[in-house]
C-alpha cells in the first residue's frame, strides 16, 4: 500500500511539473509551435494558448519596439490561426485584446488588412459549421476592441465594417446578435461623433433589438443606445428645417428667435416622446409572467430613459443661449446701425 502510495504521488507529481515546463514554454512573444503542436489536441492545447495570450497581455508594452516591429507580422498570422481553434470566450476576449494592443504600440500598416480580413469571415455566406461560427465570433471581437482601441485611426472602413454587420445580423441567433450589438457598442465608443454616417443604420437595428424576443438581445440593444445618445442628437432631437429663418427674414429680431427657440422645442419634444414609447415598449406585457422583462432589462431602460432626458435637457439649454447669443448681437448691431443714421443725419 505504501509503496503504491508513493508511486501515485510520484505519478502526479511528474504531471504538475511537466504541465508547469509546458506553461513556461508559452512565455515568449511568439507562440511556440513545437511545444504547442506536441500536446495533446482536446486537453491541454486551450490551456497552453490561454497562459500565452495572459502573458502577451500584460508583457506586451514591456517589449522594445524594434522587438515588436519584427514580430509583429508573424504574431498577427499566429492570433489568426487561433481563430480555427474552437476559441473560447476568455481567448476569444485576449486574442482581440492583444491585436488592438499590439496595433496601438507598433505598426499600422496592417491593420486595414485586418479589418478587411475580418470582415470576410463575417461575410462569408457558407453554411456554418461550429467552427466557421466561432471564427466569426472571434472577427466581431477583435473589430469590436480594434475601434474601441484605435478608434479614427482605423478611418473610413467602418462604413464597409457596420454594413456587414447589419447583414450578418439579420440572419443571425440570438446569442450571436449580441455579440453583434456589443461590437456595435464598441465602435460608437471609438469612434465618437466622427461615425454619424453609419449612426442611423445603427440605431434601425437597435430598435428591433429593443423589442426582441430574447431579454439578452434587449439588454444589449438598449446598453448599445445609451452609448450612442452620448455622440448624436438626432435621438432627441430632429434637425431644424432650412427654411425656418428665411421665412421670417423682415420679421422683428426677438421674435425670430421666440419662433425658433418655439420651433427647437416643439422638435425634441416629438422626438423624445418617441423614444421613451419606444422604451416602454421593451418592458414588453406587464401582466404576464411570460413575457415580462428581467430585472437587468428593466435597470437599462431605466439607465436609458434618465440618459435620454439628461442630453435632451441638456441640447435645448445649449439652444436657448445659442439663440439668446443671437439674439444680443442682433439687438447690438441694430443699435449701431442706428446710431450711425442718427450721426448722418445731425451732421
Amino acid at each position: 500500500m505504501y509503496t503504491t502510495a508513493n508511486t501515485t504521488i510520484t505519478s502526479s507529481t511528474r504531471t504538475v511539473m511537466s504541465n508547469v515546463n509546458s506553461l513556461e514554454a508559452a512565455h515568449s512573444i511568439l507562440l511556440n509551435e513545437i511545444a504547442y503542436k506536441a500536446l495533446a489536441a482536446d486537453k491541454k492545447r486551450p490551456l497552453f494558448v490561454y497562459e500565452w495570450l495572459r502573458y502577451l497581455d500584460k508583457n506586451l508594452y514591456k517589449f522594445s519596439k524594434s522587438e515588436l516591429k519584427e514580430t509583429q507580422p508573424k504574431l498577427i498570422i499566429q492570433l489568426f490561426s487561433l481563430f480555427n481553434a474552437f476559441p473560447g470566450p476568455p481567448i476569444r476576449q485576449l486574442i482581440a485584446k492583444n491585436m488592438a494592443t499590439l496595433f496601438s504600440i507598433g505598426e499600422l500598416l496592417s491593420l486595414h488588412t485586418t479589418i478587411e480580413k475580418c470582415n470576410e469571415l463575417i461575410r462569408s455566406k457558407e453554411h456554418e459549421t461550429q467552427m466557421q461560427q466561432m471564427s466569426k465570433l472571434c472577427a466581431l471581437n477583435v473589430i469590436g476592441a480594434l475601434y474601441e482601441k484605435l478608434g479614427r485611426m482605423v478611418g473610413t472602413s467602418y462604413e464597409e465594417t457596420v454594413q456587414v454587420l447589419v447583414k450578418y445580423m439579420k440572419s443571425a441567433d440570438s446569442s450571436v446578435r449580441i455579440e453583434i450589438i456589443q461590437t456595435f457598442e464598441k465602435i460608437l465608443f471609438g469612434l465618437g461623433t466622427a461615425g454619424q454616417s453609419v449612426h442611423k443604420d445603427i440605431y434601425k437595428q437597435l430598435k428591433d433589438g429593443m423589442l426582441d424576443r430574447s431579454q439578452s438581445v434587449r439588454c444589449a440593444s438598449i446598453k448599445c443606445l445609451c452609448e450612442m445618445i452620448k455622440h448624436t442628437t438626432f435621438l432627441f432631437s430632429s434637425p431644424s428645417s432650412a427654411g425656418t429663418h428665411h421665412s421670417s427674414q423682415n420679421a422683428p429680431v426677438a421674435s425670430v428667435t421666440s419662433v425658433s427657440l418655439h420651433r427647437e422645442s416643439a422638435a425634441i419634444s416629438h422626438e423624445l416622446d418617441s423614444n421613451v414609447k419606444l422604451a416602454f415598449k421593451s418592458f414588453g406585457d406587464t401582466s404576464t409572467t411570460t413575457s415580462a422583462t428581467t430585472y437587468d432589462v428593466r435597470c437599462a431602460v431605466g439607465i436609458y430613459l434618465a440618459q435620454l432626458v439628461f442630453y435632451a435637457i441638456g441640447q435645448m439649454q445649449l439652444q436657448q443661449l445659442h439663440l439668446q447669443q443671437q439674439l444680443q448681437m442682433a439687438n447690438a448691431a441694430a443699435a449701431m446701425a442706428s446710431g450711425s443714421q442718427s450721426n448722418q443725419s445731425a451732421n
